[in-house]
C-alpha cells in the first residue's frame, strides 16, 4: 500500500485575521515554486504534498517538513497559514 496527500493552506495576515494574497511573497522568499509547495488558483492559498509514503506516519513527517518550511517564510512576512 502507498499514500500520498495534499494539502491546500491559506494565507493569513498576522495582524487583521483576514486572507491575504501573499504567495507571490512566499514564492519570491522561497526562490521559486518547490516540487513539494506550490501555487494554488487564488494567491491566497498554497498547497504542499507529499512524496509516495508507505505509512501514514511518513505521510504525516513529509508534510510537517513542508509546513515548517512555509512557517519560517510567512512568519518573516507578517503571515500565518
Amino acid at each position: 500500500m502507498s499514500l500520498g496527500v495534499e494539502m491546500e493552506l491559506q494565507i493569513i495576515d498576522k495582524q487583521t485575521k483576514d486572507l491575504v494574497a501573499g504567495a507571490p511573497k512566499i514564492f519570491e522568499k522561497l526562490g521559486g515554486e518547490r516540487i513539494r509547495i506550490k501555487p494554488e488558483l487564488l494567491q491566497a492559498m498554497i498547497e504542499i504534498n507529499t512524496g509516495v509514503c508507505d505509512t501514514v506516519g511518513k505521510a504525516r513527517a513529509d508534510l510537517m517538513e513542508q509546513i515548517t518550511v512555509l512557517r519560517g517564510v510567512c512568519d518573516s512576512l507578517g503571515y500565518t497559514l
